[in-house]
């Protein structure tokens, strides 16, 4: 094959490739916005921290979209090729289906490869970089929102009312503030006509001065409670309060407090991970073993004994038909109390057991999506090129229903997998490689009759869709006879 076709090839595959990834990309950004706007919106964050957190989304998009946009890419070409009879051109001057595959199955293999070394490398950063940002966004305060006719919660120990903003919003009208910052048991409510509110970003500080108002102030005492209360009343033409506003503003946490998640390790870093919860069940089983033990040894020692002469003393199979009757009942209750001692003791090991395999098929589950991604992109390119040569279509119409309608039942099947290895069921390998293994005898029967030329989504290649003139022929035909 010339060095000018493969060029030809690759150029065919590149445009449409970077064209579907970036669609892709759009769309998965567009469902993230959606799904994380309520712990965004109304933050007061400056564009360059909400620019920060899509970027680092955005690595975690790669996976879902790049297996997309090979399989879309992949049939949008060839379809184009079948299309304009330029694969009929080719298998006329001896180049097959095959050898036209080759070239672009080479560069699969380079995204692959750049594929895996970015889930093992840069995903697990972004994605600890993402999970600190988000953690920091959902725990930061909404901005200062005081609304009109609205009691406002926000600062901490007060509740603020507003009659009326005037101006910018500055000038306050009507105001009503409870204080509850010195604790329950000490109530202060000022009122005043008007007032006035500054804010210092650098500071921080939030500052009211409020005009021709009153200040009360209530002593409870919980302890006594007295009937009557201790009570003062302050008459002001101007009063200033300061509040501090520190927690509104976005504090970044240390990304190593969130190091451990399985989503933000490497490779080798999850093996040790695996390695340390396997030695952990070892250490717990013998444990679990020394809990149950007593209890066992205890029942084993008050069973009756095996020896012939005690046999011929037992009236009943039914071991507690063998005691006296005002025995029967002491015996049940203490049975029933060792039962459920024995569970209570069985059930904290027991859990803890759990979550150690729990966590290692999380461990095993991230091992096997790294390596996986590499092999899907190679597996939807034997799907899509094939499969667009059958069809003949190219451009984005027809193309990319049917990739999506595969896709998608690709990643049911994968996140089918995922959840029943989660759920310890299968295996992490299995559940894992489970679309692989379901889509792979499709790729090659894709190939084997897109390289034989056969147009199996024709409906009349099939006996029972004829054209309406084969009916009519048939029909004359048998007439004539």
């Amino acid at each position: 094959m010339s060095k000018t076709l493969i060029k030809l090839l690759v150029r065919h595959f590149l445009g449409p490739f970077i064209l579907t990834f970036m669609i892709a990309m759009f769309v998965l950004m567009m469902q993230f916005l959606w799904k994380y706007m309520e712990d965004i919106a109304g933050k007061g964050l400056e564009w360059y921290v909400v620019a920060e957190l899509l970027f680092y989304a955005s690595a975690h998009l790669v996976p879902m979209a790049l297996p997309l946009a090979t399989l879309i890419s992949s049939m949008m070409t060839f379809g184009s090729f079948a299309e304009n009879n330029e694969l009929l051109a080719y298998k006329s001057a001896g180049v097959s289906l095959l050898k036209l595959l080759t070239p672009l199955i080479i560069f699969s293999l380079v995204i692959s490869i750049g594929a895996f070394r970015f889930m093992n490398n840069v995903l697990p950063q972004a994605n600890l970089k993402f999970g600190a940002l988000l953690y920091d966004i959902k725990s930061k305060k909404p901005t200062l929102d005081i609304r009109e006719g609205v009691f406002y919660n926000g600062i901490d120990g007060y509740s603020i009312r507003v009659g009326k903003k005037d101006g910018d919003g500055n000038k306050l009208f009507d105001i009503l503030i409870y204080d509850h910052s010195s604790g329950a048991d000490n109530l202060v409510v000022m009122k005043a006509e008007r007032g006035e509110m500054k804010y210092e970003e650098e500071k921080n500080m939030l500052y009211f001065t409020l005009f021709n108002g009153y200040r009360y102030e209530e002593i409870r005492d919980a302890r006594t409670a007295k009937s009557t209360l201790p009570h003062s009343r302050l008459k002001f033409k101007d009063y200033h309060i300061r509040f501090d506003l520190s927690s509104f503003k976005l504090e970044r946490t240390d990304i190593e407090l969130f190091k451990g998640n399985y989503k933000m390790l490497r490779l080798d870093e999850l093996v040790q991970k695996e390695d340390s919860v396997l030695a952990r069940i070892d250490e717990a089983r013998p444990t679990i073993v020394d809990y149950v033990k007593p209890y066992i040894f205890f029942v084993k020692d008050t069973l009756p004994s095996r020896d012939s002469s005690v046999k011929v003393l037992l009236k009943s199979k039914n071991i507690i038909d063998n005691f006296p009757t005002s025995g029967k009942d002491f015996i049940l209750r203490r049975a029933s109390g060792m039962t459920t001692a024995l569970k209570h003791i069985i059930m904290t090991p027991n859990h803890e057991m759990i979550w150690f395999h729990e966590s290692l098929a999380n461990y095993r589950l991230e091992y096997h999506r790294k390596i996986i991604l590499s092999v899907v992109i190679i597996l939807l390119f034997l799907i899509g090129a094939p499969l667009g040569a059958i069809i003949r279509k190219g451009g984005l119409g027809l193309p990319s229903v049917v990739s999506i309608l595969m896709f998608i039942s690709f990643h049911v099947i994968s996140i089918s997998g995922e959840k029943l290895v989660k759920q310890l069921i299968l295996e992490a390998w299995f559940g894992m490689w489970m679309p692989v293994v379901v889509l792979f005898p499709l790729a090659i029967f894709l190939t084997y009759k897109a390289n034989k030329d056969s147009r199996i989504f024709s409906l009349e290649g099939y006996k029972f869709f004829k054209t309406r003139k084969e009916k009519q022929y048939q029909l004359s035909k048998n007439q004539a006879k």
